[in-house]
């Protein structure tokens, strides 16, 4: 979390570095520290990035959720966080569930 707050373009790096790895525990840990470092920085842009990319990996339909719930909840805040920090600019994201 602590790179994260530092350097906030890592997140979608580090993200982009682990997609596939099928350890539910490494994105478990990688989504709920980026999550908090963007709840810490506020920073749109990198919310924007980060959850655009999620987005397309685990919602492109209704077929593609992540199976493990906490990738699922921990995905889907980032996502939620995005849309609430890019909402004054008319942009929601969709989630299918």
């Amino acid at each position: 979390k602590l790179i994260f707050d530092e350097q906030g373009e890592l997140i979608l790096e580090t993200i982009k570095l682990m997609e596939g790895v099928n350890d539910p525990y490494i994105h478990q840990g990688l989504y709920s520290a980026a999550y908090a470092s963007i709840v810490l920085s506020r920073d749109k842009d990198v919310a924007k990035e980060v959850a655009t990319y999620l987005q397309g990996i685990y919602y492109k339909d209704k077929n593609s959720a992540p199976i493990d719930l906490v990738v699922r909840h921990w995905s889907m805040k980032i996502i939620e966080l995005a849309s609430y920090l890019e909402f004054t600019m008319g942009k929601r994201y969709f989630l299918w569930y």
